[in-house]
C-alpha cells in the first residue's frame, strides 16, 4: 500500500484463489478494499505466440538485480530469494522490451509469482 501511494498508483489488486478463503476476511472489513472482480483458474496448453518486440527466455543470476528493480516499481519490496531459487531451479524467465526486463515469472503456474510493469509485460 505504501508503494501505491508513493507512486500514485490508481489502486492495488489483491488476487486470491477463490477457494482459499481465509485470507479475506482480514481485508474486506476495511473501507479501502472491496471485491471488485471474481477470477477463475483454468488449465490449458501454452498458446505458443510471441508479441513483437518482446523476448521471453529463461532468468540468469545477472538478470537479478533488474528482476528486482520491477518487483519494487509495482510493489515497493523486491522477491529476490524466490527469484534466486526459480533461476537455480531453472524454471524463471524474464520479459524484455527495448532493450530492458519488464517483467519476470519464478515459474508459470499455480503457487508462482509474476512481476510487471503492466499486464502486457507479463
Amino acid at each position: 500500500m505504501n508503494a501505491r501511494r508513493k507512486n500514485n498508483f490508481a489502486g492495488v489488486r489483491l488476487i486470491q484463489a477463490g477457494f482459499h478463503t481465509r485470507l479475506a476476511p482480514p481485508y474486506m472489513p476495511n473501507s479501502a478494499m472491496k471485491c471488485a472482480n471474481i477470477w477463475r483458474a483454468c488449465k490449458a496448453s501454452p498458446l505458443g505466440i510471441s508479441i513483437e518486440g518482446h523476448v521471453v527466455r529463461a532468468a540468469t543470476e545477472a538478470d537479478l538485480e533488474d528482476c528486482n528493480r520491477v518487483c519494487r516499481e509495482v510493489h515497493g519490496h523486491d522477491r529476490s530469494g524466490e527469484l534466486q531459487d526459480a533461476i537455480a531451479r531453472g524454471s524463471a524467465t524474464v520479459v524484455k522490451h527495448d532493450g530492458r526486463i519488464t517483467g519476470y515469472a519464478t515459474i508459470i503456474g499455480f503457487f508462482r509469482s509474476r512481476r510487471g510493469r503492466d499486464k502486457t509485460k507479463m
